[in-house]
């Protein structure tokens, strides 16, 4: 699914790069780049489940902690099907929701998830270090 990154116009922001983080016979986990002209980026995670079993799942779970550990970066998802399902499978990852609707290059509405990377003491860091 194409997205649109939130306040933005298609014009401002760029597709710069998609990337497979980790696959397997189970899943693929990857993200999408998008950068703006003022240089502000986000990344979209895709997590594609091609078998579900709960050691599947014990097993993405360790994977996206790894990856956590290593990307600071806001990370931002959107259901390709937006249901009750999806909420709670991409809750379980950590993500939040974000906002009620955006509306995808394909003029669907979809909700905004997020993820912020905790600091040392687990605490979200402070954006404003004021």
């Amino acid at each position: 699914m194409t997205t649109e990154p939130i306040g933005a116009s298609a014009n401002n922001w760029k597709h710069v790069a998609f990337i497979v983080a980790h696959e397997c016979s189970e899943y693929t986990f990857a993200l999408d780049e998008f950068r703006s002209d003022e240089e502000h980026q986000m990344l979209f995670v895709h997590l594609v489940v091609k078998r579900w079993t709960s050691k599947t799942l014990r097993e993405m779970l360790s994977v996206f902690e790894a990856f956590r550990a290593c990307v600071t970066c806001p990370l931002y998802a959107i259901g390709k099907q937006d249901d009750d399902k999806w909420v709670k499978f991409v809750t379980l990852f950590g993500f939040k929701p974000l906002i009620d609707e955006v509306i995808c290059l394909n003029g669907e509405s979809r909700r905004l998830f997020f993820h912020l990377k905790d600091n040392n003491n687990g605490q979200p860091r402070n954006r404003n270090p004021d």
